[in-house]
């Protein structure tokens, strides 16, 4: 999936979750890995002896970590061989006849089309959907989170019909004979590990209301006119066909981003190098820089947010930052040393689509390339460059591992 393909994907993401996807401040890239590098600023690869003693120089001269001149092949002491990694992933990812056409029928059923009423009969038969009110009481009273309205219950299944959750064991039994029009009321006993102090082990009643029957249908007998109309003026969607390609990518993409996860983690833990303390000190300077910028507002302080907002200290968030730090830098530092071996260039037009997706994306508010710039820079719109520019690359060497990958499906 190329650089043109970015903004679909956000939309597969969004109808698929019923939200808007939130990209993640840094990702978004060359290709196939644009959902999977994360918001730190890149080591500068200039290879000069001069560089190397910035390097040392560090943090104590105020130098930003792009300004470093940190050479990741200097750093990488053994490469794992990533010629063909092997890859094991869930048998839902397979790109597969029935795969796809369960995701469209799961999608059609969260927005009510994968059922049609019934109206030649008023009795519930086992098989059927039922639409409902419910309310469940505890000792004569109505507890929290025991009501709901115009709910489609899969009798048989014993589940949510439209999101295909599941409910307690024995919840929707009392339903198989009831009447359209009548309430009917079923005593349920949750299980003791539910997770809720009050209903462990308690035996309730459901009180329903029964207001429709309606019954599964299959992809064939679904309207092209109630596709077009549920999803055409948002995303494009006019018929079976347009709807199977949609799913079509949006299985591709998260294949891909399971597929990219495991190669990431797999040519890092196979793989052997080192980080400059300095370097370290200053990429997490520049992330609590950049965290500060986006969530600490009213003169707040970055101890005082994680503390408000996590009950952790400083000392504690910066514990996991390093964390986390540790790991993109691995990541950051193999890919670009097989970005050298592989000879991977620059493709200025992909790379102005990759800046262009940040633009695009209104959940991050940039207005223009430089502001995307200096926010990767942590305020200098030329470090920013450089980051972006050298994530780039090594998201093109992470489609390169990826494509030539070794990929079995298991159950």
């Amino acid at each position: 999936m190329k650089v043109e393909d970015i903004n679909m994907k956000k939309q597969i993401v969004a109808i698929m979750l019923g939200a808007t996807m939130l990209l993640t401040a840094g990702c978004g890239a060359s290709d196939k890995a644009s959902t999977e590098q994360t918001n730190e600023t890149q080591a500068n690869e200039t290879q000069t002896d001069e560089a190397q003693s910035t390097e040392a120089a560090g943090e104590e001269s105020g130098v930003s970590s792009a300004q470093m001149g940190v050479v990741p092949s200097e750093h990488v002491s053994e490469l794992c061989d990533y010629s063909a990694v092997p890859i094991s992933l869930s048998a839902v990812y397979e790109p597969s006849t029935e795969n796809i056409q369960n995701v469209e029928m799961d999608l059609l059923n969260s927005y009510g089309l994968g059922s049609k009423e019934v109206s030649d009969r008023t009795t519930v038969q086992d098989g059927d959907y039922v639409k409902v009110d419910y309310t469940g009481y505890q000792n004569g009273e109505a507890f929290s989170g025991g009501t709901a309205t115009d709910v489609l219950i899969d009798v048989s299944n014993n589940k949510d019909a439209e999101k295909g959750t599941g409910y307690i064991t024995g919840f929707s039994d009392g339903l198989i004979g009831a009447e359209v029009g009548s309430t009917i009321s079923s005593d349920v006993t949750f299980p003791e590990d539910y997770g809720v102090d009050s209903l462990n082990g308690q035996t309730v009643t459901f009180e329903f209301v029964v207001k429709g029957i309606y019954t599964p249908i299959g992809l064939d007998e679904v309207e092209d006119s109630a596709i077009a109309d549920q999803f055409g003026a948002t995303y494009g969607i006019s018929d079976k066909s347009t709807l199977e390609d949609f799913v079509k990518q949006y299985i591709e993409s998260n294949r891909y981003s399971a597929l990219v996860s495991q190669i990431k983690d797999y040519v890092v833990k196979n793989s052997t190098y080192d980080i400059p303390e300095d370097y370290l000190k200053a990429r997490l300077s520049e992330y609590e820089d950049i965290y500060e910028q986006t969530y600490c507002t009213d003169g707040q302080t970055l101890e005082e947010y994680f503390q408000d907002n996590y009950s952790m200290s400083l000392d504690e968030a910066e514990e996991q930052l390093l964390s986390i730090l540790n790991e993109q830098i691995g990541v950051e530092f193999a890919f670009s040393v097989i970005a050298d071996k592989e000879a991977i260039e620059m493709n200025e037009d992909e790379y102005a689509a990759y800046v262009q997706n940040f633009l695009s994306n209104d959940s991050l508010n940039f207005n223009s390339e430089e502001e995307v710039y200096e926010y990767f820079g942590a305020g200098n719109a030329a470090d920013g460059e450089t980051y972006l520019r050298n994530l780039y690359l090594v998201n093109k060497a992470i489609d390169h591992v990826a494509d030539n990958a070794v990929v079995t499906y298991t159950e």
